[in-house]
């Protein structure tokens, strides 16, 4: 709900309040019965939720505006307030006597169990913005000051300052356009330069916080605590500083405009989770890592096609090009490496590098060159009548015992035989030294484009969206093209092109094959796309047909999403990222595709 409230005083100054709530309660119930599958005919489960979260936004805001001759002045000072609070509670019983009260008597259950939480944030700003504008705004300065606290943040850095400026110029008006090219309707040039800030970590990070665990001391249950998480006294602000120099253009009284706008940021203190070895006994710390590098170039363009009083078409063409590299670390490294929990095989196994100089979370293994081949290797009888398969001189192996349809990757140039200080010959075996960049999820351009077209009364809007250039690591078929000792698992149709002896060409690793559980760019993949991601149609009532209901516009559509995509990627849905991160982009496990939508409505305004 949001409610606010308007005065307005002499001379162009006006105040303003804004309040805003938010309130969700919920409720979960689980039942699982002695014969379901998850308990296996042992004791029935019972569980239930309960989730109580509310917030509120408080603004107020001090406005001033006056014009003094051919000058303008708009002032605005802004103090905002938010505060967050989360309580999720949680009972369970393991050994329900009567199955027939389910969820509803859990104190009758053999092992009961209840957990609770809270969560609590606030955030705190300070604004103030000065515009400035001359001769009707064909020049304007913009300056504004932000202030802003949150409590997610350690002592001493809670509090961050983020000043602006932009100016612009509307070249259009001035008379040597006006006067002599009557085509140009728009014409506006604009630069800014900008910090912004960025606290959005989970709360109590800061803090080491401590988990329970229920343990037997002898003969008597006890309750131990141990450390769940590491704390960081100097967790502070993200911040990013933006320059970017923008176009605005209208040419034919506004039948083609648009904007051309080229940008540059420098994020520095990055709020990332840092990944930790296993043995310290803690996955992650979040912590201020780095610095990163992001340019860009984002074009927009609007046509008005065709337009008379029964028929209209427009369309809208977007495009954005976006690349950044890594410009520090934390501690001085040249580059980190981050792991994905999917699956326990992985888990201590970098699956992404970010280095100096590169873009942040390039896909990280080996560089798979299909499977060995009986040709690889030399082929003898042992003394117990079994076939020997030996690699042949110069081809280098992964594991021992290999054979043909294992993996087979490939030896990085790790020696320099030339003294020219680059490596430029492999060292004849294959170890974590030949693991290296293997796939970039960051696209070359995405883009959209959206065509409107009207006829009398009807309507109809049909839009495109598109990614070009990003990889995407299919850690699906690492599993169902890959079961190693799994059993009981479906597998991919695929899988049935796999190497066998019958199928000896075949460069998808065999059944079992050793090596195989390893991340390589056999399971990176071109994930560009072109979708048809929405149409819309929909009809407007005439106003002489509404006047009796006394209905202001009435409108019935039908519209559709997901429709249709183009791709040359395996996977469900080649707009995917199940472990979105700067660090970690372009992970597909187990995701669940944008489901294909249809919807009937009706709008109406009285």
């Amino acid at each position: 709900a949001t409610l606010y409230a308007m005065i307005k005083l002499n001379n162009g100054l006006s105040y303003r309040v804004n309040f805003g709530t938010d309130y969700y309660s919920g409720q979960e119930q689980m039942f699982y019965a002695k014969a379901s599958t998850s308990q296996g005919f042992g004791n029935a489960k019972a569980e239930q939720k309960a989730v109580f979260d509310r917030g509120w936004t408080l603004e107020h805001i001090l406005s001033y505006a006056k014009t003094f001759g051919q000058h303008s002045l708009n002032l605005t000072a802004v103090q905002s307030a938010q505060k967050f609070t989360q309580e999720p509670l949680t009972a369970s019983g393991v050994g329900i006597p009567l199955e027939s009260q389910l969820y509803y008597n859990l104190g009758s259950a053999t092992t009961q169990g209840v957990t609770s939480n809270f969560t609590q944030w606030t955030l705190m700003s300070w604004m103030g913005r000065a515009i400035y504008g001359f001769k009707d705004n064909r020049y304007m300065v913009t300056a504004s000051l932000r202030y802003d606290g949150s409590s997610r943040l350690a002592d001493g850095h809670k509090w961050v300052a983020f000043p602006s400026v932009a100016v612009a110029w509307r070249i259009s008006d001035e008379s040597f356009i006006k006067d002599n090219i009557s085509n140009i309707s728009n014409l506006k040039l604009r630069f800014g330069y900008g910090k912004t800030g960025n606290s959005a970590v989970n709360p109590y990070e800061t803090v080491g916080k401590i988990s329970s665990s229920r343990y037997t001391w002898g003969n008597i249950g006890a309750l131990g605590y141990a450390p769940s998480s590491l704390s960081n006294k100097v967790l502070g602000w993200e911040t990013t500083g933006q320059y970017n120099v923008g176009l605005d253009f209208g040419f034919f009284n506004g039948r083609i405009s648009g904007s051309i706008e080229w940008y540059k940021q420098n994020t520095y203190d990055l709020l990332m989770p840092r990944a930790l070895p296993e043995v310290s006994g803690f996955g992650s710390i979040t912590e201020n890592v780095g610095e990163t590098e992001n340019k860009g170039l984002e074009v927009t363009l609007e046509t008005i096609n065709m337009k008379n009083k029964k028929f209209s078409w427009t369309s809208n063409f977007n495009i954005a090009f976006n690349s950044n590299k890594i410009t520090a670390l934390t501690e001085g490294k040249g580059e980190i490496t981050s792991y994905v929990s999917w699956d326990n095989k992985y888990k201590t196994m970098p699956a992404y590098v970010s280095r100096i100089g590169e873009s942040a979370g390039k896909m990280y293994g080996f560089i798979y060159e299909g499977t060995y081949k009986e040709s690889d290797f030399n082929v003898t009888t042992g003394a117990n009548g079994k076939t020997v398969y030996t690699l042949k001189e110069g081809i280098p192996a992964y594991v021992k015992d290999c054979q043909p349809g294992d993996p087979k990757y490939k030896d990085m140039p790790t020696i320099d035989t030339n003294g020219d200080g680059i490596p430029d010959t492999g060292d004849g075996v294959i170890t974590d030294d030949d693991r290296t960049t293997i796939g970039d999820g960051l696209p070359k351009c995405t883009g959209g484009f959206t065509n409107s077209f009207t006829y009398k009364n009807w309507d109809l809007s049909i839009f495109l969206q598109w990614s070009l250039g990003n990889d995407i690591l299919n850690a699906n078929r690492m599993v169902f093209e890959n079961p190693a000792k799994k059993k009981n698992t479906n597998m991919f149709a695929s899988y049935a092109g796999r190497w066998t002896p019958e199928n000896s060409g075949s460069d998808m690793p065999r059944a079992n094959a050793l090596g195989s559980n390893e991340y390589s760019s056999l399971y990176v993949e071109d994930g560009s796309f072109l979708k048809l991601k929405t149409i819309s149609l929909g009809y407007n009532f005439s106003a002489a047909m509404l006047k009796k209901a006394h209905i202001s516009s009435a409108r019935v559509f039908v519209s559709a999403e997901n429709i249709a995509t183009i791709t040359g990627y395996s996977g469900s849905d080649p707009e995917v990222s199940t472990r979105n991160s700067v660090l970690t982009p372009g992970f597909d496990w187990s995701a669940y595709p944008r489901s294909f939508n249809a919807s009937i409505g009706v709008n109406l305004t009285f």
